[in-house]
């Protein structure tokens, strides 16, 4: 996945449906529009996210826990824009 061209590109439209989506699912649970400027933001947030870390594991050839790399996502964006060092 990471290195074809044709598979990134595939994703890339994957995720642009899936962003629709889940903007609606957004608009539906906070009552916003799903074209509404921060609803469209935080889906597309969570999806590049999610999108980065499935290719770091993937880059790293499959071998860390990508459920537990999935929730390490989740909790950076939880913590907002601040990117502390590492310990």
């Amino acid at each position: 996945m990471a290195g074809a061209p044709a598979v990134r590109a595939r994703l890339s439209e994957t995720t642009a449906e899936t962003g629709r989506r889940l903007a609606r699912a957004l608009a539906d649970r906070t009552g916003r529009a799903p074209d509404d400027l921060e609803v469209r933001v935080f889906a597309a947030a969570v999806l590049g996210a999610l999108r980065e870390a499935t290719l770091y594991w993937a880059e790293r050839g499959l071998e860390e826990d990508l459920p537990a790399l999935l929730d390490r996502t989740l909790d950076t964006l939880r913590a907002g824009p601040a990117l502390p060092a590492r310990p």
